[in-house]
């Protein structure tokens, strides 16, 4: 389930920290308090709330573009200019759900319920005690980087750093450009809870969908 979570981006300390840096969707929202006030996409877990997170510029901005709406446009925001503070607060804890791919199956993208594709990826937890030096330093797991790498190397894509530092510096037309592909060459999605066997994620560079067996993801998380 599809969720939202308000926070603020502002100059403080507390901005998500990781190498290499995650990005997210998010919408402006602001207040009359904070101008900068954001809304991130989020999804749901059997645990509770968790903050969607993807690899890539690339992945956040389709994310971005299936989650906005006519009254709703969501944006791409690197993790280093986001503040989770009050998600910690809120929960007691930071919990990302880290975005490999899109559930399919043979060769087919798999519906939400909500009308979106079924993303497929890792839910990491990070505890934070109360009084912790606010700043927020997740570090992705063993297991979450071990899939990571297994996914590019399957894909024959170059390693997910030198993938990294290739998108990191698009544009944002080069974006809007990826997306616009991605869109265009995507078949209609299957029925929600179609049973999958494969993970799909997008190529930017030859802008083709790739399809690889579920495997490749195990023990990857459908939300």
């Amino acid at each position: 389930m599809e969720s939202q979570q308000a926070l603020d981006v502002k100059d403080t300390k507390r901005f998500l920290s990781q190498d290499p840096e995650l990005y997210l969707a998010v919408c402006n929202t602001p207040t009359e308090e904070c101008q900068d006030r954001v809304v991130v996409r989020c999804s749901t877990a059997p645990f509770g709330k968790c903050i969607d997170a993807y690899l890539t510029p690339v992945d956040a901005a389709i994310s971005a573009w299936w989650s906005s709406s006519q009254d709703i446009e969501y944006q791409v925001l690197p993790s280093s200019r986001f503040d989770p503070s009050e998600f910690v607060a809120d929960f007691g804890r930071l919990v990302m759900h880290i975005q490999l791919g899109y559930a399919a199956k043979n060769g087919q993208i798999i519906s939400h319920a909500e009308g979106r594709p079924a993303g497929m990826g890792m839910i990491e937890v990070q505890h934070f005690c109360p009084g912790e030096t606010p700043r927020i330093e997740y570090s992705m797991d063993e297991e979450t980087s071990l899939v990571v790498s297994k996914l590019f190397s399957a894909s024959g894509l170059p390693s997910y750093r030198e993938t990294f530092d290739l998108l990191r510096v698009w544009s944002t037309f080069q974006l809007e450009q990826s997306v616009r592909a991605a869109a265009r060459s995507m078949r209609r999605l299957l029925p929600p809870k179609t049973e999958s066997n494969q993970v799909a994620f997008f190529n930017p560079f030859d802008e083709k969908w790739m399809f690889l067996p579920a495997s490749a993801l195990l023990p990857a998380e459908t939300t």
